[in-house]
């Protein structure tokens, strides 16, 4: 039996600049599985030297953009934003791990115990996290 693929990574704001202020994004080309950045996270990012490394990264295929995002991401953002009071772009990362059993690179730590407390509407499935700081 084959191995299985490991899950895509979806990256928070702190996460992503990390790898972008130490001028190492191409590291994430090593990773073994797709990473992905959603828009809130991309909204994040202010510095204009910032977001053309961020778009750099996008242009050599080192990160994904996610644009929008599906009705169920939509619920469970706007869960994590009123029950859990963390930042848009964590809610974006948490929403898209939950539906997608993608892994969640977050580095704070509200937003993580938010993910670890957070079931699916199934039940059955909670958002992977991870912490890179």
């Amino acid at each position: 039996m084959a191995p299985r693929a490991a899950a895509p990574v979806v990256l928070d704001t702190s996460v992503l600049l990390n790898f972008v202020k130490l001028d190492r994004l191409e590291l994430l080309g090593r990773v073994g599985t797709p990473v992905a950045v959603p828009d809130q996270v991309l909204g994040e990012v202010l510095v204009p030297a910032q977001r053309q490394a961020v778009a750099a990264a996008m242009k050599r295929h080192l990160l994904r953009p996610l644009r929008g995002m599906a009705p169920e991401e939509l619920a469970w953002f706007a869960r994590f934003r009123r029950d859990d009071r963390i930042g848009a772009g964590e809610c974006a990362v948490l929403a898209v791990a939950a539906h997608r059993g993608w892994t969640a690179a977050l580095q704070d730590r509200k937003a993580r115990a938010a993910g670890r407390r957070r079931r699916s509407s199934s039940g059955t499935a909670k958002p992977k996290t991870c912490c890179w700081s």
